[in-house]
């Protein structure tokens, strides 16, 4: 490469949503490499912890924080690739462009919902503090989530929230990912060696929404097909991918 990129600058750039994911099955092949070279790029940028840039547009990928993803230890966490969702003058809504990690909703098939489920606590501890340096944890929001049900079910979604990380809601998948295609996600290395499903046709993985399914001991989540679909709160081998809202102006968090 004859340009660094510098820790979190834009790295790619798509005319729209839709069109993120069209040849998805084929970079999923070439999952290791972008990760090698996404870690070369912090490699030469040395480090530096910079705020995101103010003109970031959704469709955006960006790379901030780090995490374990080729399935190598002995060489570090890599950089985590971000799909810029939203944004606003201060802040950016952003999801993890890969599947990063494989956890239940929740440890044993109970009734339980996002602000109670065990997910939610380890995100916003064990994850949340091997993703991020302090100084990158002073520029990810505090977000407010409100508990909404299912549009199709009347099940209570359980409380209000403020989480730094969280699970997308199936009205904010529905919205910024209306193509079943474009919903589609794809675990890390790491991911799959902790037991991810994989789809042996198209290589996609399930993964977690924070939206409460037709039973309180269920959960929606998107299935490896892109589809809507509710499962056992405790069913140990859907993916995770986070989402948060960061600062754009580079102003500490308060």
């Amino acid at each position: 490469m004859t340009e660094s990129i510098k820790h979190g600058e834009m790295i790619r750039k798509d005319n729209s949503l839709n069109k993120l994911k069209k040849k998805e099955t084929l970079r999923r092949q070439a999952c290791c490499l972008v990760l090698m070279i996404s870690a070369l790029i912090s490699a030469a940028a040395g480090g530096e912890e910079n705020p995101l840039p103010k003109n970031l547009a959704a469709g955006d990928y960006v790379v901030f924080g780090r995490y374990e993803q080729d399935g190598d230890p002995d060489n570090g966490p890599e950089p985590v690739e971000w799909l810029v969702l939203e944004t606003s003058e201060s802040d950016a809504l952003l999801v993890s462009r890969y599947c990063l990690d494989t956890q239940p909703f929740h440890g044993e098939n109970v009734p339980i919902q996002w602000d109670q489920c065990d997910l939610r606590q380890w995100m916003n501890t064990d994850m949340l503090k091997a993703m991020f340096t302090e100084e990158e944890l002073a520029q990810i929001g505090k977000t407010a989530l409100e508990a909404r049900k299912h549009p199709h079910f009347t099940t209570s979604p359980g409380q209000d929230t403020v989480d730094q990380l969280f699970l997308l809601s199936y009205e904010e998948v529905e919205h910024y990912f209306p193509d079943p295609e474009d919903r589609l996600g794809f675990a890390t290395p790491y991911a799959r060696s902790q037991r991810a499903w994989v789809n042996r046709e198209n290589g996609a993985s399930g993964w977690w929404l924070r939206t409460t399914g037709h039973s309180a001991d269920d959960e929606c989540r998107v299935s490896s097909e892109g589809k809507f679909v509710n499962y056992d709160v405790n069913y140990k081998v859907d993916t995770v991918r986070p989402a948060m809202r960061l600062k754009v102006s580079g102003e500490k968090q308060k």
